[in-house]
């Protein structure tokens, strides 16, 4: 009897639990408001409304908070401490949902 591959990507899994968990750590180090803000527009997909009733806090302060964690995280994130803005200014890479 021949034992078949699953059809799993195991190793793809892993390697998203992997970058899953480093994203977490580098979110974790944001100041509160910023992580908070950050896990519920990127991670969760939360608009700026609905993010601000579960936090107690006004849309506007999400989004900013929002953004400047978003910088943060991009700024760790480039080697030589510069960042790769978009046209709006904010970072290409981590860039909350509207």
């Amino acid at each position: 009897m021949t034992d078949l591959a699953s059809p799993d990507d195991t190793a793809g899994r892993a390697l998203e639990t992997l970058s899953t968990d480093a994203a977490i750590r580098l979110i974790a180090g944001l100041p509160r408001d910023q992580a908070e803000a950050v896990l519920l527009r990127t991670v969760i997909g939360l608009d700026a409304q609905t993010a601000g009733r579960v936090l107690g806090k006004r849309a506007g302060a999400v989004r900013t908070a929002a953004y400047r964690g978003l910088r943060r995280l991009a700024e760790q994130l480039e080697p030589d401490g510069n960042t790769t803005a978009g046209e709006d200014g904010q970072s290409d890479t981590l860039r909350p949902r509207p």
